[in-house]
């Protein structure tokens, strides 16, 4: 099996405790895992923020280190741009991961040894495409918000990814570094799960600040001979809310090497989207 799709999937992660965040309100309280993780989706594509990032465990039977930096900023019309940037190790093989939304495009660059892969997606097309979807209504208006958060990529993109792929259950109250938390639980919507995929998730999310702390992709295949049990986990530290980078940083500087244009798939995909 190729490992980009899923290298791609499990690309998420944990936030350290944020070094600023101003909000004038009281923390809203969630009984519906659901609705948190929706919450938290549009909350991370109002932020501006910078930060670290590592991972470790274990992926395809196979160990995975890595570490880099993700950032998002609003440009001047408030649309949320991101960079998500890794290297890491898989097994012996060097790898690396690089995800950039331009405002335009959303570009994927990844590569596992000697093996790369880029692709592009127009996100304006995709959205062209998808603007007469026809429903209307509050089921329409939050398909369509994570329509927004899955083309912008990022923490958003990781967010909608997450509510599309898991059901979760009630959050729990709990506390994480001293940092006030909910605590929950995603079971996959779809049955059967591939071999590959994740058997559940569990999800941090802080009760003031409603980013995501911690997230855990959990393998457990009873019956899976190819895949090892193991878990995936990616932290974000050295967090910095209300920070920005370079805006050159938001741009995706194309070499000449060939891509795969994904615009056609993405729309169909998100076509199928589900309210949940």
């Amino acid at each position: 099996m190729r490992i980009f799709p899923v290298l791609t999937l499990l690309v998420v992660g944990v936030l350290s405790r944020p070094t600023s965040f101003a909000s004038s309100a009281q923390p809203e309280t969630f009984s519906d895992g659901n609705l948190l993780v929706r919450s938290a989706m549009q909350r991370a594509g109002q932020t501006k923020l910078t930060a670290r990032v590592r991972q470790s465990g274990e992926l395809l039977g196979q160990s995975l280190v890595g570490s880099g930096i993700y950032a998002q900023t609003l440009d001047a019309t408030g649309e949320l741009l991101t960079r998500w940037q890794m290297d890491s190790q898989f097994e012996t093989k060097p790898g690396s991961f690089l995800q950039i939304h331009t405002g335009s495009f959303l570009w994927l660059q990844r590569r596992v040894g000697t093996e790369k892969h880029l692709s592009r997606i127009d996100v304006k097309r995709v959205m062209s495409e998808l603007g007469q979807r026809g429903r209307g209504g509050d089921q329409e208006a939050d398909t369509m918000n994570r329509v927004g958060a899955t083309l912008v990529g990022g923490m958003p993109g990781m967010l909608a990814s997450l509510l599309d792929q898991f059901q979760f259950g009630k959050p729990k109250s709990a506390e994480l570094r001293e940092i006030a938390t909910y605590e929950l639980r995603g079971e996959p919507r779809r049955k059967p799960i591939p071999a590959y995929a994740p058997t559940s998730v569990q999800l941090v999310i802080g009760k003031d600040d409603l980013l995501p702390y911690s997230i855990v992709y959990v393998h457990a295949h009873d019956d899976s001979k190819q895949f090892d049990h193991g878990e995936l986990r990616t932290e974000f530290y050295e967090v910095a809310i209300n920070a920005d980078m370079d805006p050159s940083s938001y741009r995706f500087v194309w070499d000449g090497q060939e891509f795969v244009d994904d615009t056609a798939d993405m729309t169909q995909r998100l076509r199928l989207m589900q309210p949940h």
